[in-house]
């Protein structure tokens, strides 16, 4: 959509090099999108004056206790193919003692 000086419709201008895109709008656009913000966000508390929105996203990296409970997970494993294993030899010795 275009913007001009009497419209007050949405223009996108995308920049995919860096990543971004950038939404120019009239006063009335832009109270629908700062109305779709704020709905999303909850209060911010922002003086009324608002003229630039910055969305980032942001990239969180794994918590420590998720590897950890992964790690956790695989020693369980092990373990219990370990036992499985020496239970499997076990019967198998129990039963050439019985032929």
């Amino acid at each position: 959509m275009k913007c001009d000086a009497v419209s007050n419709d949405i223009e996108v201008h995308l920049n995919p090099d860096a990543g971004q895109v950038t939404l120019t709008c009239g006063t009335e656009a832009f109270a629908r999108v700062w109305a779709a913000v704020v709905a999303e966000a909850g209060p911010i508390g922002a003086p009324p004056a608002v003229r630039v929105v910055l969305i980032e996203q942001v990239l969180l990296p794994r918590p420590l206790a998720q590897w950890q409970d992964r790690l956790a997970l695989l020693g369980c494993g092990v373990v219990g193919f370990v036992l499985l294993f020496v239970f499997v030899i076990g019967i198998g010795t129990i039963a050439g003692w019985v032929r």
